[in-house]
Formats: structure tokens, C-alpha cells, sequence
């Protein structure tokens, strides 16, 4: 009989530290969230290289859209010329700016210098890509 009333206890125990815990945890959490850089001017190393790489997120993004566009819209062999061709540009894009940034590696600006990089090629070939839709 101890046993099982002592068991109760652990579980309302259990229950009000649970109930504690979530009303605690979300302001814990609010305190612990920095807050989001501004893009417009970045001020920090940190700053700039998490803007480079939000900038060139968009660009992948935008990228991937206009490239399931035109994918939808090619005859089948065309399609597989340019899924090739798409892949092996990524492949150039990647190779080309690490070598472009090569010489700032280890330095606290390299972050930025390859997402600055990245995006550059990603927009050049989503305009590439939209080349292709103007003829349609």
C-alpha cells in the first residue's frame, strides 16, 4: 500500500515539474534567441557572413525555381542534356569559388567572400536560364 502511494506522488511530482518546466522553457528560450541581423548594413564579420548566406540561399531558391520551370516545359531529350548540364555547372560554381576565395581561407571574412560568390554564379545562371524562356 506505501508502494502504490508513493507512487502517486512521484507521478504528480512528475506532472507538476512537467508543468513548470513548459511555463519556464518558453521565456528561457525568447532570452536565448539572438536577434536577426540587419542586411541592409551589416556591421559585424558575423553579420556579413550570415547575410552573404541568406542572400545566397534566395538565390538558390529563385534558381531552383526557374529551373523546374524550364525543366517542365522541355522535350524529353532536351531535358536530359540540361539536367546534365545543370549538374555539372553546380559542380564548376562549387569548384570555381572555392578557388576564387582560396586565398582569404582561415580568415574570418572566408565565410562571406565563398556565399558573396555563390551567389553571383546562382543569379548569373538564373538569368542564363530565363534566356531560355524568352524564345517560347
Amino acid at each position: 500500500m506505501k508502494r502504490k502511494l508513493f507512487q502517486g506522488r512521484l507521478t504528480r511530482w512528475g506532472i507538476a515539474i512537467a508543468i513548470l518546466a513548459s511555463a519556464i522553457a518558453p521565456t528561457s528560450l525568447k532570452a536565448q534567441t539572438p536577434p536577426q541581423p540587419n542586411c541592409s548594413n551589416p556591421a559585424t564579420t558575423i553579420e556579413i557572413n550570415f547575410c552573404t548566406r541568406f542572400a545566397y540561399e534566395e538565390a538558390d531558391r529563385q534558381l531552383n525555381e526557374i529551373y523546374q520551370y524550364v525543366i517542365a516545359n522541355l522535350s524529353r531529350s532536351s531535358r536530359e542534356k540540361l539536367i546534365d548540364a545543370q549538374l555539372r555547372w553546380i559542380q564548376f560554381r562549387d569548384k570555381n569559388c572555392i578557388f576564387e576565395v582560396d586565398r582569404n581561407q582561415g580568415g574570418s571574412g572566408y565565410n562571406g567572400f565563398l556565399n558573396s560568390c555563390l551567389e553571383r554564379m546562382t543569379r548569373q545562371r538564373i538569368a542564363e536560364l530565363q534566356e531560355y524562356t524568352r524564345s517560347w
